[in-house]
């Protein structure tokens, strides 16, 4: 977050509030809304929160903490990770965004999901075929609003 002195309000990244702002597209008049949806799977963001479990699975317990804090200090491992702040906010992120991603779905005319997983977000190296890999299944992906778009008498050609 950044904060405007002379605006006098806190600029936060708009992933934080609406990742797919599909709506905001509608509110501001595009007659056609394409949503591209380049998040990490879900078992990743889950993973942020390992370790919950052992501590009842609904939270992180302090007292489990403090047991987990004693048990390092002993030398002891003491089972599961206490998940970290970045784990945290990873996984905060991606709860509103999953809370908000059907009504977000809904507002769009297509939805496009390009097959990134396994790509790090560190892998400039393989921008050529990370590209590639996107532009096919975008290609599929839009083939149907392009030939809705071209109205009865061009689909399909």
């Amino acid at each position: 977050p950044v904060f405007d002195p002379d605006a006098r309000e806190l600029l936060v990244d708009g992933g934080y509030v609406d990742n797919l702002p599909s709506r905001v597209m509608r509110d501001m008049g595009a007659a056609v809304v394409v949503g591209v949806d380049v998040e990490a799977a879900q078992e990743e963001e889950e993973d942020a929160l390992c370790g919950l479990e052992a501590a009842g699975g609904d939270g992180v317990s302090g007292w489990w903490v403090l047991w987990r804090r004693m048990c390092e200090a002993a030398g002891v491992r003491a089972g599961g990770r206490i998940p970290s702040q970045k784990d945290l906010t990873v996984a905060l992120c991606y709860i509103a965004h999953s809370g908000q991603l059907a009504a977000s779905k809904a507002a769009l005319d297509v939805y496009v999901r390009p097959p990134v997983d396994g790509y790090g977000l560190l892998d400039y190296h393989r921008r050529e075929e990370i590209e590639e890999r996107a532009y096919q299944h975008a290609l599929a992906a839009l083939r149907p609003l392009a030939d809705r778009l071209a109205g009865p008498a061009q689909a399909g050609s």
